[in-house]
C-alpha cells in the first residue's frame, strides 16, 4: 500500500462516504426526502426575495475592541435569529452568504471525519510502505534440449528468467507455453518476488514439446540419448521494490 492510496482512502473516500451517511440519516430521522426539501426552499423564497433583493438576517459574532484599556464589555448576539439585523445584497451577495456558510460547515465536518479515519488507521498499525522503482537487469535463458523418447526424438523447450535483486538471484518461471502471455505472467511473478524483497527461488519452468523428425546422430550422446545447447538474451525490465 502506499502512500498516495492511503491519503486518498483516509482523507477523501471515507469522509466522503460519512458525510454521505450522516445526511441519508438525518433525512430519514425527519421522515423527510429531497423533494420535500426542495418544496420546503422554494416556500421559503418569498421571504428572501421580491425578484430583486435578496435579505437574510445575520447575527454579529462576539467581540470586544481589545485596543482600549480597559476593554469594554463584549457585544453578545441577539438570542433569537428574528432579532438580528437584516442584510439587504442581491443575487450574488446571497449566494456568496450561502456558500461561505456550508463551505464552513461542509469543511469543518470533513476535516473531523478524515482525523478520526486516520486516527482508525494508525491506531491499527496500518501504515503504508514508500515504495520506489529500482531498475534491475534481467536474463533470459532459453534451453533447448533434444531427448529420445520412446525411440522418437522430441525437442524440449525450456525458458528460464532470472533476475539479480539484493545481492541474491531469483528464478521466476510459470506457465506451459512460450507466448507473449507467459512472458507477461511471468515478469508479474518476478515483480511479485521482488517486491517481497525476499531470497525466494521459484522453480517452475514452462516448457514446449515438440516432435523433430529429423536429426543427426552427430547431435546426440546415443548412451544418455540426449543433447543440448542454451542461448542467452539480456534485456532489463524496471521492477518496484519495497524497503
Amino acid at each position: 500500500m502506499s502512500w498516495c492510496s492511503w491519503a486518498i482512502r483516509n482523507l477523501i473516500f471515507f469522509p466522503a462516504a460519512i458525510l454521505t451517511l450522516i445526511i441519508v440519516f438525518i433525512i430519514v430521522r425527519d421522515h423527510s426526502s429531497p423533494g420535500q426539501v426542495l418544496v420546503s426552499i422554494i416556500q421559503s423564497a418569498d421571504q428572501v426575495t421580491d425578484g430583486v433583493n435578496w435579505t437574510w438576517r445575520k447575527c454579529p459574532s462576539i467581540s470586544s475592541n481589545s485596543n482600549e484599556f480597559p476593554p469594554k464589555p463584549a457585544v453578545r448576539p441577539p438570542v433569537l435569529a428574528e432579532d438580528c439585523p437584516k442584510v439587504v445584497s442581491d443575487a450574488r451577495g446571497y449566494a456568496k452568504h450561502i456558500d461561505h456558510g456550508v463551505m464552513g460547515l461542509v469543511g469543518t465536518l470533513w476535516v473531523i471525519m478524515a482525523a478520526i479515519s486516520v486516527t482508525v488507521e494508525l491506531s491499527m498499525s496500518r501504515f503504508p510502505v514508500l515504495k520506489h522503482r529500482t531498475r534491475l537487469k534481467m536474463r533470459t535463458i532459453t534451453t533447448r534440449e533434444q531427448l529420445l523418447v520412446n525411440g522418437k526424438v522430441r525437442e524440449r523447450i525450456a525458458t528460464h528468467i532470472v533476475t539479480g535483486a539484493h545481492g541474491y538471484e531469483t528464478l521466476c518461471t510459470s506457465g506451459f507455453n512460450v507466448s507473449y502471455n507467459d512472458k507477461r505472467v511471468l515478469i508479474e511473478n518476478c515483480e511479485k518476488l521482488a517486491e517481497n524483497a525476499l531470497p525466494v527461488t521459484c522453480r517452475t519452468c514452462f516448457i514446449i514439446w515438440k516432435d523433430v523428425h529429423s536429426f543427426h546422430s552427430s547431435d546426440f550422446d546415443m548412451k544418455s540419448g540426449k543433447g543440448s545447447f542454451v542461448e542467452k538474451d539480456l534485456t532489463e525490465i524496471t521492477i518496484p521494490t519495497a524497503h
